[in-house]
């Protein structure tokens, strides 16, 4: 069989296991491609140009520009430290700061998912999530899919000196931009307000999102968050009409009958379960359903 061949087979197998698209890209497929991300003020700009095939591994490139009205300057040129590309790109509006999470071909379980601090152009820390404290037992994976910050909400402090993260249990994790490390609760006591409030404001936001992906991270992290004011946006996602389909395996006895398929709404699911954490009562919600098909 051919390596394309193979290749594949396994991306059948990951689909199978419940890998969604975008987690089997990751591990199979044509690799990564290369991107921009700007920072949320749009003053700066981090290209990443992916190792190419017939390069060794770690040649992945990233370029810092600071963009002008008609122009870019470039301020730093380094290798990443990923074998083939980052998956995630964080660029502080400061232009100091670039935090870089997972890596392609590897992102997907738990702890093989770096993060890459970068200040200025010297790496100031890599943190293995697993290793280095980021979890308790509840938070090793994520509720949609095999990326431990898939419904993670990421965003840079007010002074651009720490990263926050929230993590599936809706816990809230910082880090220190300036020394590469976890940052401890006490560091960013003065923050927690408007931590809580930026938490809130970004929870809404993904509610109305029209990605699907958006709103069900938006419904979990506003049950995990006691975020009351979400309520009637989650209500409005008990009718969401975003799904997908899951075909079993057939067994003998399924291809005399017909082959079993599983479709499954996960905004709806995650409404659901959040309006439950907030104590709200929801009539009976379909948010799966099995049938057969030939």
């Amino acid at each position: 069989m051919s390596a394309k061949g193979i290749m594949a087979r396994i991306a059948v197998i990951l689909t199978l296991l419940g890998g969604t698209p975008a987690a089997v890209a990751l591990w199979v497929g044509d690799g990564p491609e290369t991107t921009e991300h700007f920072a949320g003020n749009g003053r700066y700009v981090l290209k990443v140009v992916p190792r190419q095939w017939d390069e060794d591994l770690g040649s992945c490139k990233g370029t810092l520009y600071e963009v002008g009205e008609n122009s870019r300057r470039m301020l730093w040129k380094r290798n990443l430290i990923n074998d083939d590309a980052p998956v995630d790109v964080y660029v502080a509006n400061s232009g100091k700061s670039v935090v870089t999470l997972g890596a392609w071909h590897g992102a997907g379980w738990t702890g093989s998912a770096p993060v890459a601090i970068y200040r200025h152009e010297e790496l100031a820390g890599v943190l293995n999530p697993k290793q280095n404290k980021f979890f308790n037992s509840e938070e090793v994976m994520s509720f949609l899919g095999r990326y431990w910050y898939e419904t993670a909400l990421v965003f840079f402090g007010p002074e651009d000196e720490l990263l926050f993260m929230t993590l599936s249990s809706g816990r809230v994790v910082a880090l220190d931009l300036l020394r590469g490390s976890i940052a401890p609760e006490e560091a960013w006591e003065k923050h927690k307000k408007w931590v809580s409030l930026r938490i809130e404001k970004l929870c809404l936001e993904k509610l109305k999102s029209a990605d699907a992906n958006d709103r069900a991270t938006g419904a979990l992290i506003a049950g995990q968050r006691q975020i009351k004011t979400a309520i009637p946006l989650l209500m409005g996602l008990l009718q969401d009409q975003s799904s997908y389909i899951q075909v079993s395996d057939p067994s003998i006895f399924d291809r005399l009958i017909g082959t079993r398929e599983r479709e499954v709404w996960p905004v709806r699911w995650a409404a659901v379960k959040a309006l439950h954490l907030l104590r709200v009562e929801v009539q009976s919600v379909v948010t799966e359903e099995t049938r057969r098909v030939r």
